[in-house]
């Protein structure tokens, strides 16, 4: 299997598109595909990973030997990308629920679904000494605090978990790449929060008038040996996600034996499963100002609450689902695997384009 992989990302990029960038290439590659450079033109397909663009439609009609890595976080599709996914030869998303979201939108070119996995290398199984006077950590990530993630949620949750335990010793830390100095308030309350790396401003929290300490913010891109870091120090991985194309920080936080709190909804749920995560019921809800746009899922914030307080309260039954977790996905979701599936239906659907 010849492959042109189209603005294969560096190794620095870590997150969303620019991580499955680089890694979809190396384990083609891995599994045996061949990757031509810019310089050959006799390729079986041409891969492209990110967003349906319009420039596929400067084409004309069907691109047969182009094959669109991409996916969806919301339903339905726009109808701009319904468009523009109808041009290309064969569409590549990381889940069923995407491929379903897809049809049912009206996408009538072939869909392959295949996910991803972690590296055990990079995200192993993490035993966790504790004790002490080291807090019971929860863990947090968004591209932004105010995303699709929901780290606001996150943030309040925590609140009423340290009302409901208010003598354990607990923390929150939230991960999110953006930069800013002074967010705007969510809520009516003015909510500090204590940044972990000092590259941006103090962002107070206060509930009913008191100061809520113990959050923290990391900012900016980490290396893996700095993501590997942090799910060390924590306890507890929370993700209510309002939707997600496969959910890949869930699973890594997964392998290395982290309990992880997240949203039965969506793309995720290629892997969930209720032995291996506590999983939070949804509702569907159209997030911003815009009732009929795209349309995403709301974790139950009480459930997310008692879950929070159940993995503080219970810390060796906690610990057992992320061992559980930790055996499952590196025994079921590696990359090498991924790999070995992506080319089988490679070839797979480059038979049926040759009839």
């Amino acid at each position: 299997m010849r492959i042109m992989w189209h603005a294969r990302a560096s190794r620095e990029a870590r997150m969303g598109y620019g991580r499955v960038g680089w890694k979809i290439p190396t384990f083609l590659e891995d599994a045996g595909a061949e990757l031509l450079d810019s310089r050959e033109w006799d390729w079986d397909w041409r891969i492209v990973c990110g967003l349906p663009e319009s420039w596929y439609l400067q084409h004309g009609g069907v691109i047969e030997d182009l094959c669109l890595h991409t996916m969806c976080e919301a339903t339905p599709l726009d109808d701009s990308w319904v468009d523009v996914l109808n041009h290309i030869g064969l569409i590549w998303v990381p889940s069923q629920w995407c491929k379903d979201v897809f049809i049912e939108s009206g996408v009538v070119r072939p869909i392959m679904v295949c996910g991803y996995g972690i590296d055990v290398d990079e995200y192993p199984y993490i035993h966790r000494e504790r004790g002490g006077s080291l807090p019971y950590t929860f863990l947090a990530m968004d591209f932004s605090i105010f995303g699709r993630k929901r780290m606001t949620k996150v943030v309040e949750a925590f609140v009423h978990v340290k009302r409901k335990l208010p003598d354990m010793n607990l923390r929150l830390v939230v991960k999110t790449n953006t930069n800013w100095g002074q967010p705007p308030p969510w809520g009516s309350d003015d909510i500090p929060i204590e940044f972990y790396n000092g590259k941006a401003g103090p962002w107070n929290i206060f509930d009913h008038g008191e100061r809520v300490r113990h959050v923290s913010i990391v900012t900016g891109l980490l290396t893996t040996g700095e993501m590997k870091s942090l799910f060390a120090l924590a306890d507890c991985f929370v993700h209510p996600t309002a939707g997600e194309g496969f959910g890949l920080p869930v699973m890594e936080a997964m392998g290395t034996g982290l309990p992880a709190i997240t949203s039965a909804h969506s793309g995720q749920m290629e892997y969930l499963r209720d032995d291996v995560a506590l999983l939070l019921d949804t509702k569907p809800v159209a997030l911003g100002d815009d009732e009929a746009g795209p349309i995403f899922a709301e974790a139950d914030f009480e459930q997310l609450v008692d879950h929070m307080v159940w993995c503080a309260t219970n810390r060796k039954m906690a610990e057992a689902i992320g061992k559980r977790a930790s055996d499952y996905v590196t025994r079921e979701w590696t990359w090498d695997s991924a790999g070995e599936k992506a080319l089988a239906l490679l070839e797979e659907h480059l038979r049926r384009r040759e009839i």
